[in-house]
């Protein structure tokens, strides 16, 4: 019996896109979810009938549940670009909300109640966004910004309503929820049951955010699901940093841990590994076992 209230897990695709690659690994390191991004060289909003039999059996036979349906949903959405904020009009807006349609199918699919959104790209974002400035605790979202993004997350947020899904924001560094903190404001402002919060301490942590205890305690009354990875900043000035194996990083990660036992987080912690190790091996299987290692550890 494990010792804490959570789940451990992993987004699937960061060990392969071939479910049956992944989810054996899964559980062989002994974790009870994955997520579902992409899927055979495909986002899983995009699988066929056929394929999503293929996972579910899959699933069935390794023992996993679907702990959240990972879409891009308004991650690259220029919400400042937007004609007078007519989302009705807006062409790109209404091809997201296609993705997102995709996205209610597959949560039904696989017995999933979160989809995963953002909340539409910070302007000055540079490229992908490493390196891109760090502004402290994120930068303010100005308030002409803010009215837009709340109009626009509360047309998914009441869709999601309708069908019993959980709209599920992360934040992360080239969308306005960057940092705890920015995330809290933008759920507060659209204020709709069916919006909760990812929370991902590390992109907070590269956003310019204080991931602990500002960021987790500012997320904490909205936060459903977690991201779990490390990283460190190489270079201030430029706003460049590196993602790291768990606990290799600057990330107060075991803070963070501590926290989610205290307050009784139920959730699912999913390891989203991203660093990969000098000799090209998958990185999963180490992140893991540093973040169990956390685990064991004595408490913050």
């Amino acid at each position: 019996m494990r010792e804490f209230p959570f789940r451990l897990g992993v987004v699937a695709d960061e060990i392969s896109d071939d479910p049956e690659l992944a989810f054996p690994m899964a559980r062989d390191l002994g974790l009870e979810a994955v997520e579902l991004q992409r899927l055979w060289g495909k986002s899983v909003t995009d699988l066929t009938a056929g394929e999503i039999e293929r996972v579910r059996a899959l699933l069935e036979r390794y023992g996993l549940e679907v702990s959240m349906i990972g879409t891009g949903f308004l991650k690259a959405c220029r919400v400042d670009l937007i004609p007078g904020g007519d989302f009705a009009a807006s062409a790109d807006f209404a091809r997201h909300m296609e993705v997102f349609g995709r996205a209610l199918v597959m949560a039904k699919a696989f017995d999933c109640r979160l989809v995963r959104t953002f909340s539409f790209r910070w302007p000055h974002m540079i490229d992908l966004g490493n390196p891109s400035p760090r502004p402290p605790r994120g930068g303010r979202i100005p308030a002409a910004a803010l009215d837009l993004i709340r109009q626009g997350l509360s047309i998914p947020a009441r869709v999601a309503a309708r069908d019993g899904v959980t709209l599920g924001l992360e934040n992360v560094r080239s969308c306005y929820a960057n940092t705890g903190e920015n995330a809290r404001v933008i759920i507060d402002a659209v204020d709709a049951a069916a919006l909760k919060a990812v929370w991902d301490p590390a992109n907070s942590f590269v956003s310019g955010g204080v991931d602990y205890p500002d960021g987790y305690e500012a997320i904490r009354p909205h936060m459903v699901h977690v991201h779990f990875k490390d990283a460190r900043v190489r270079d201030q000035a430029a706003g460049l940093t590196s993602w790291e194996c768990i606990g290799a990083g600057e990330v107060r990660l075991k803070e963070e841990l501590t926290a989610f036992r205290r307050d009784g987080y139920w959730g699912v912690v999913s390891v989203e590994t991203h660093w990969q190790p000098q000799d090209g091996s998958n990185g999963t299987p180490a992140t893991v076992a540093g973040l169990r290692r956390l685990l064991e550890e004595p408490a913050a």
